[in-house]
């Protein structure tokens, strides 16, 4: 089986939140703009709250590339620092009120979209080759982690998942990439974190919607 293992195993793996599907994206040398929504349907996980920073190293460098939390109700957030520029991208999904929100931190404004129902008979399943392995299981800060080791044609990726977060907590790639988890604390999260800001107006999206980052 002809398999390509993509480098966004370290950059979508934290946190399972419902990401805004995005098309027509376009990154100029000061602003990134494109056509999002609706948001991706996801499973809901609840009794587990946590909050966590993702790590991206390589050659000796490190960057902080998402920041994520859950509630004990499965509620999500998740930030993410998108690689086409050099701004983060904030989505809040609410599954107790069925909306999903994007920030746009430029216009100060959450876009606000119903929330898909997850459909688990219609969820694609993991990919498995003949050739992973399993990697047992080992503790890490308190955590119990179940291994495996995808192997691609151009390299390998050790996986570490904790199936009581539901969440890859340590990524490392044979071509020099890793990814792990960083000040992960399973204390409930503060509730603010789950809504969009005081300052900021919300606005229903009925359709899929224009957004223009301006870049830094």
């Amino acid at each position: 089986m002809k398999r390509t293992i993509a480098l966004a195993v370290f950059l979508s793996g934290a946190a399972l939140a419902q990401e805004f599907s995005s098309t027509n994206v376009r990154v100029g040398a000061t602003e990134v703009s494109g056509i999002y929504g609706p948001p991706r349907p996801a499973p809901v996980f609840t009794g587990a709250p946590y909050s966590t920073e993702q790590v991206l190293e390589y050659n000796g460098d490190r960057n902080v590339i998402g920041r994520f939390a859950r509630d004990s109700q499965g509620r999500t957030r998740a930030e993410r620092a998108l690689k086409v520029g050099p701004y983060w991208r904030t989505t809040i999904a609410d599954p107790v009120a069925g909306i999903a929100y994007l920030l746009d931190d430029t216009a100060k404004v959450a876009h606000r979209m119903a929330l898909p129902p997850y459909d688990p008979a219609t969820a694609r399943p993991p990919i498995a080759g003949p050739n992973d392995e399993n990697l047992g299981e080992r503790v890490v800060d308190g955590l119990r982690l179940s291994g495996r080791r995808v192997n691609g044609r151009a390299f390998s990726i050790e996986i570490w998942r904790s199936e009581d977060l539901q969440l890859e907590v340590i990524t490392r790639s044979s071509n020099g990439y890793g990814g792990h988890l960083e000040k992960l604390s399973r204390a409930e999260p503060d509730p603010a974190l789950f809504r969009p800001p005081a300052d900021y107006r919300v606005v229903d999206e009925p359709a899929p919607f224009p957004m223009t980052i301006r870049l830094k």
